[in-house]
């Protein structure tokens, strides 16, 4: 009798007939569309949450003290994730645990111009600049420098320095607060009036070659004006109602007043307007062109009027005067480029980078105060950035910084907005393609 076969195989061969097994995937980013509990977005990936999905709460980032509960939560527009999970077939994550951070005061300081004010029957002030909402207290160590006396009030148009803590409803408590004129000084002035000029008379014949460029650096007067005078009306009306009433209320002949203008202008290669210290706002009809709607228009609008509002080219000429020159800076002075920077070396630099950072972050919160106020969708901020980022699909390309800023304000600063909006089933959509639309209110 014969023995019967035995078949024997290596164990690398064994797992040839195994069934293949999803690899686990980690993502984070922040929650880019709320949608419902356990049907969401972060970043442009759906991630899908059920009952046994474990939603880990960060309560202390140094101890790793944490809070596990199962189930879905709702989310909030912005809010930061740590997403684990497996892939489905359509690509969407399904979510074996989901985890945040708990809320934690955040100190914040900053130096902006002061939009609005209002005061409280128990006498606290609240303060709109810098992006932020900021409450005065009794508590406050308050100083005003001269020319402003001791009883000086505290009053739009007014430069304020503070520092304070971040509450979770997105209010700043201040611990100290330095007042100041918003004063401009003669060489501010001498700048704002080398910079005039009429954008709508610049011609392609204007146009700045290559050489020029190479040598003497980009010179905004010489971008020429795109000629669509529908285009270049949709702009203007557009500008005209995010102009802040800090701003619109000043006498004419004020020099801290900016005269506004708003030129579509035809120069590719750049994701920005340029804005100078004069209130003149260059638009390339590429920018335009790549944004979806009007919300998103407003965004760049708003962004490059902050720009101008809160000084942003002076703010620089004290670096540019030590790393590149004083006649140098006064070039670069002429105009800026919010993610291209300016036109001397200082971008390139690790400390011009930071500042560079740091003007953007303002402007960009500020831009969220000047679109809310003018009634246009602030959730299409951070998606506008991502837009003109590049030139792909969002859901082809990694979200850039200044996104992702955005979605953090947001989900802090911005937080009770967004909630209201999610409960009331107006969630933002994650916008992935489209063409501009006229939706001007």
């Amino acid at each position: 009798m014969k023995s019967p076969v035995r078949l024997f195989l290596p164990s690398a061969a064994l797992c040839l007939f195994l069934p293949a097994v999803p690899a686990q995937t980690i993502l984070s980013g922040p929650v880019t569309n709320p949608g419902t509990p356990d049907h969401f977005t972060v970043n442009s990936t759906t991630i899908l949450c059920s009952p046994t999905t474990q939603n880990v709460t960060v309560l202390e980032q140094q101890t790793g003290k944490k809070h596990i509960v199962n189930g879905c939560p709702a989310r909030v527009l912005g809010e930061a994730v740590t997403v684990t999970g497996k892939p489905d077939k359509t690509h969407a994550l399904l979510a074996t645990a989901i985890e945040t951070e708990d809320f934690e005061a955040t100190r914040v300081d900053g130096n902006a111009v002061i939009e609005r004010v209002e005061t409280s029957a128990s006498g606290t002030i609240t303060i709109q600049s810098d992006g932020y909402r900021i409450r005065i207290t009794p508590k406050t160590k308050t100083v005003r420098l001269e020319p402003l006396n001791e009883d000086a009030t505290i009053a739009p148009n007014l430069w304020l320095r503070y520092s304070g803590t971040q509450e979770i409803d997105g209010t700043v408590t201040a611990t100290t607060a330095t007042l100041s004129a918003n004063q401009l000084t003669n060489r501010q002035q001498k700048l704002n009036q080398k910079q005039e000029f009429d954008p709508s008379a610049v011609t392609e014949k204007d146009r700045q070659g290559a050489a020029s460029r190479f040598l003497l650096g980009t010179n905004a007067k010489r971008f020429p004006a795109w000629n669509d005078a529908a285009m270049q009306q949709r702009v203007e009306v557009i500008g005209a109602k995010l102009i802040p009433a800090v701003q619109r209320t000043l006498p004419g002949n004020d020099p801290a007043k900016l005269n506004f203008r708003f030129q579509v202008v035809d120069k590719d290669k750049l994701k920005d307007a340029m804005t100078l210290t004069n209130g003149i706002i260059l638009v390339p009809r590429q920018v335009i062109e790549r944004l979806q709607n009007d919300a998103q228009l407003a965004t760049v609008l708003a962004d490059n009027i902050a720009c101008a509002m809160e000084k942003q080219n002076f703010r620089q000429l004290p670096a540019n005067d030590f790393m590149a020159g004083a006649s140098v800076a006064a070039t670069a002075a002429s105009f800026f480029v919010p993610g291209l920077g300016i036109a001397t070396g200082i971008s390139e630099s690790v400390a011009g980078k930071q500042m560079l950072k740091h003007a953007e972050e303002q402007s960009g919160r500020v831009s969220l105060s000047l679109l809310h106020d003018a009634g246009y969708d602030i959730t299409q901020a951070p998606i506008t950035w991502w837009l003109l980022d590049s030139k792909k699909p969002l859901a082809e390309t990694t979200m850039p910084y200044r996104a992702r800023y955005l979605y953090g304000q947001l989900a802090t600063t911005w937080r009770n907005e967004t909630e209201a909006a999610n409960q009331g089933h107006t969630n933002p959509a994650l916008i992935t393609q489209g063409t501009a639309q006229n939706d001007s209110r």
